[in-house]
């Protein structure tokens, strides 16, 4: 339990030793805002993708099962790989213009811009990662998700190294170590 906390929540426990008050405003703002396209958009084809990927691995045979998830996984990929590539080309150069927008020129004169650039750049990544992680979930056995969640234990550590590293740039460091 205290392992998945730390796994699930340890990026907030980063940003409370690293970096101050009015930089954890900075990341709450440009996270909540950011997760958006997360919570809607990827999560909801994350899940059904896993769902569709474990229905798919009992009901079909060998070759014509591995086929089709390919052929699902493949579409998945850029389904959801093209949203992110979307905000990967266009957040960065409009990032300062939608800070402004939605939260006025304090917030566009802060740090909010140039972490919200790198979060667009993140939503990339974030996107291909869950339907990968899902197709992994429905497809691999018990052990090799054991031996994934120690790894993730590992990249964990190094998410922190990397975001002590960089704490000179601001809470965007936390979103460059993601």
């Amino acid at each position: 339990v205290v392992l998945k906390l730390a796994l699930t929540e340890g990026e907030k426990m980063l940003l409370l030793v690293l970096f101050s008050e009015r930089e954890w405003g900075v990341f709450g703002l440009v996270s909540n805002l950011g997760s958006i396209v997360v919570r809607l958009l990827f999560a909801p084809t994350e899940e059904i993708a896993f769902s569709a990927f474990s229905a798919r691995s009992g009901s079909e045979e060998g070759g014509e099962r591995r086929s089709s998830n390919l052929r699902l996984l493949r579409g998945l990929l850029l389904l959801q790989g093209g949203v992110g590539w979307v905000g990967l080309c266009f957040g960065p150069g409009f990032s300062g213009l939608a800070v402004r927008v939605l939260y006025g020129a304090d917030w566009a004169a802060s740090e909010a811009p140039s972490v919200l650039s790198a979060y667009c750049v993140l939503l990339f990544c974030m996107g291909l990662n869950g339907i990968l992680e899902a197709f992994m979930y429905a497809q691999c056995s018990p052990s090799w998700v054991r031996t994934c969640n120690f790894w993730q234990v590992a990249i964990s550590a190094i998410l922190l190294g990397s975001a002590w590293a960089a704490r000179s740039i601001g809470p965007a460091a936390l979103v460059w170590a993601n």
